[in-house]
């Protein structure tokens, strides 16, 4: 895996498909740190473009109490997959859990595993490891 920049020409970098996509230009206007700019393009991709169910699931929506709160869940569910699978290129890129903390509506639950995974005493050692063994 290599460094790649967070954006470039108006789209932003997913490490899981290791390609870019369009930015969000609502996001741009409201997220002036580029980190959490990237996080919430992220999420927004993630949610679409790697979790099956989300756009093909209005039967799921029926579930919940509304979209709203469906929006929410796999938001989550979102975050904390990027924390996952995307470790070692938020760790390269300084990604803190207050990076995380400034999304709308993170979850305790969230920040936890930011904290855990991200802000550690070793995480920043372990970034060459986990480049490496991709």
């Amino acid at each position: 895996m290599s460094l790649e920049p967070l954006f470039a020409d108006e789209a932003f970098y997913c490490p899981l498909c290791d390609d870019s996509d369009d930015e969000s230009d609502y996001l741009r206007q409201v997220f002036s740190k580029e980190r959490q700019r990237w996080l919430a393009n992220m999420v927004t991709h993630y949610r679409h473009s790697h979790v099956a169910y989300y756009d093909n699931g209005v039967g799921y929506v029926a579930s919940y109490h509304n979209y709203d709160e469906f929006k929410h869940l796999a938001n989550e569910r979102a975050k904390r997959q990027i924390i996952r699978k995307c470790l070692a290129f938020l760790l390269a890129h300084g990604f803190t859990s207050q990076d995380f903390a400034a999304l709308k509506g993170t979850e305790e639950k969230t920040l936890e595993l930011a904290r855990k995974r991200l802000d550690s005493k070793n995480a920043a050692s372990q970034v060459p490891l986990l480049l490496t063994d991709n």
